[in-house]
């Protein structure tokens, strides 16, 4: 399949309505933390990537600050989300178990979660392919539309238990073989151990950048094999987030 031949793939799939969805108020939340924020612009302008994948978007903070960093470049955003509440809560309570705003939000949106998210990014729709489903499916979906080879940046930010994160690392190695791979919540302790595994078993091909002041991660493939990579070794401090205000 030619280079952007994957867009006509995608536009088959009607992944937008034909209008906003009726009945739901925007309404933008999310957690960006100030560093995490100068990464993801360093990393696009760096790269230039031609599609960015964002496993886990929620209601489109951070997926709206990917697509304009990348927006000099054309960059087309695959967000890849449930977008549903109730498997939320079911399945990652730790994640939401000391935000009470989340947890609110879950509860009055329990129904409109996707909706809230198009309607929000609703400017945005010639670039971004929302898919509703699980990470490990919907990067499959990616590499099946033949925009494999096209991605370049991957952006890990779904389920932060470890095996989950695990697996999302390993699958968009296996299936975006020119990827650069990073995230957020580098403090979480299952996201630091899945990291850090992922590194240990690529045998020196990766190199792992982090910090834990501005909450990051991201890794480098090497060009020949290399000693483990040093993890940055911080003391834990009080994050500094950007929160989007509600609208």
């Amino acid at each position: 399949m030619w280079a952007a031949g994957w867009r006509f793939s995608a536009a088959r799939l009607q992944l937008w309505p034909v209008a906003p969805p009726a009945g739901v108020e925007p309404l933008m939340h999310g957690w960006v933390h100030a560093g995490n924020e100068r990464m993801l612009r360093r990393l696009i302008h760096e790269r230039e990537p031609r599609v960015i994948v964002e496993l886990g978007s929620w209601f489109g903070l951070c997926t709206e600050l990917l697509l304009e960093e990348s927006a000099l470049f054309g960059s087309a955003v695959f967000a890849v989300d449930r977008w549903d509440a109730r498997w939320l809560l079911a399945t990652q309570p730790e994640q939401y178990a000391e935000d009470a705003e989340a947890r609110r939000l879950l509860a009055e949106r329990h129904d409109s979660l996707y909706e809230t998210f198009l309607v929000n990014l609703w400017e945005h729709r010639t670039r971004l392919f929302p898919l509703r489903m699980d990470t490990l499916e919907g990067m499959a979906a990616i590499r099946d539309l033949g925009a494999a080879e096209s991605v370049g940046l991957v952006y890990v930010d779904a389920d932060h238990s470890k095996d989950a994160v695990l697996e999302d690392i390993r699958t968009a190695a296996r299936c975006f073989p020119n990827a650069l791979c990073c995230g957020d919540d580098w403090q979480w302790p299952g996201v630091r151990a899945a990291v850090e595994q992922h590194v240990a078993e690529s045998l020196g091909r990766l190199q792992l950048h982090s910090r834990d002041a501005e909450n990051w991660w991201w890794l480098e493939k090497t060009a020949v094999a290399a000693p483990a990579a040093a993890v940055l070794r911080e003391p834990r401090v009080a994050l500094e987030f950007v929160k989007a205000a509600q609208v």
